[in-house]
């Protein structure tokens, strides 16, 4: 409930009280009853169009509440005011900003992302939007299941990948903003965290029925190529390279995503053979026949890409995934010569074996 005193608003009509402590004062206003909003107001995180607007947005409600008790103070019509009044509002507010910075300091995964919306998940990871409040900037964070992130090799493995990962800054590979361990839903978990890219990926463009011309293929081609050998020559294999790990940013620069998490997730789910077909229908021969993953792989994971963003269909694709997998086996790749000088590159990186 809200009043006026004069020509002043009442300050819970500026406060917005997202959850009330159910203790409302009554006081009088000149002889009137009114129930002020005084209050412990629990102003959690609220998610707004801007990344990190919920969190500024209770910050500043916070602080303009204080400078209405000032101006309430100051009204002419306010002076004679029972201080019991603005001594209760201004305690509200107190303890409406401690809950508002108990939740900016603490309620966040690793003391600095704070977590949003929910993007995607799967039986390994849960990717949300995010927002780094070190750096007030957004941000995905990718939360691997706690069961995995509990797995001594996984453990070993992730740091492994991140101490070369999280130092590589690339055009053509998203950044990361911090990996690690943290505190999440009760449980430890391994965590990464990466630069926000909202301009669509290569399976967004393939599910609307969308295929490329062999030039725009051949530019995508060559950007991807570009990332991978930025890992290759590192000593990394991205080892899950698809259309939904190739995204573009508002900048219309194309990234790969998941950049030695990939491999990892791979490696502790038992392989290509464990995935569902619609990841496994990118696998490598040798991914089929168990064989260790190495850079031609990718090649060859971006090569079966390729043709499906000019044909529209994913070569030897089975319905399974076991079928999927011996399909490709000791076959060379079908590239039809209407695709032109590019028909000879992808026949030659799409054979089974390295030449």
């Amino acid at each position: 409930m809200a009043g006026t005193v004069g020509n002043v608003d009442h300050p819970c009509q500026y406060l917005r009280i997202s959850r009330l402590d159910a203790r409302h004062f009554l006081c009088q206003f000149h002889g009137r009853v009114e129930l002020a909003a005084a209050c412990s107001i629990k102003c959690g995180f609220q998610q707004t169009g801007s990344p990190h607007g919920g969190q500024t947005d209770a910050m500043s409600k916070c602080l303009f509440g204080f400078s209405v008790i000032a101006s309430l103070l100051r009204h002419q019509r306010c002076q004679h005011e029972d201080a019991c009044v603005v001594r209760h509002l201004t305690l509200g507010l107190v303890q409406g900003l401690c809950g508002f910075l108990q939740i900016a300091l603490f309620d966040l995964l690793a003391g600095r992302f704070r977590l949003g919306a929910r993007r995607g998940s799967g039986t390994d990871a849960a990717l949300f939007e995010a927002v780094d409040t070190q750096l007030d900037r957004a941000a995905v964070v990718k939360v691997i299941h706690p069961d995995l992130s509990a797995n001594p090799v996984v453990q070993a493995e992730f740091a492994a990948a991140f101490e070369v990962v999280g130092g590589l800054h690339h055009p053509h590979v998203a950044e990361v903003f911090g990996y690690g361990e943290a505190d999440w839903a009760g449980s430890k978990v391994l965590y990464v965290a990466s630069e926000q890219l909202n301009g669509g990926s290569v399976r967004d463009m393939l599910d609307r029925g969308r295929l490329l011309s062999p030039s725009q293929a051949l530019v995508l081609g060559l950007d991807a190529c570009k990332a991978l050998d930025a890992l290759h020559r590192r000593g990394l294999v991205h080892g899950d390279v698809r259309p939904a790990n190739l995204v573009f940013g508002d900048d219309r620069r194309l990234r790969l995503v998941d950049a030695g998490l990939a491999n990892v997730i791979v490696d502790a789910v038992g392989g290509a053979a464990n995935r569902v077909n619609d990841i496994a229908k990118y696998a490598s021969p040798e991914e089929a026949q168990g064989l260790p993953r190495g850079p031609k792989s990718d090649v060859y994971s971006l090569c079966l890409m390729l043709v499906e963003t000019l044909t529209g269909s994913v070569p030897f694709l089975g319905d399974s995934t076991v079928a999927t997998l011996a399909n490709r086996v000791d076959r060379l790749l079908p590239v039809s010569a209407d695709l032109g000088p590019l028909a000879s590159v992808l026949e030659r990186a799409g054979r089974p074996t390295p030449t």
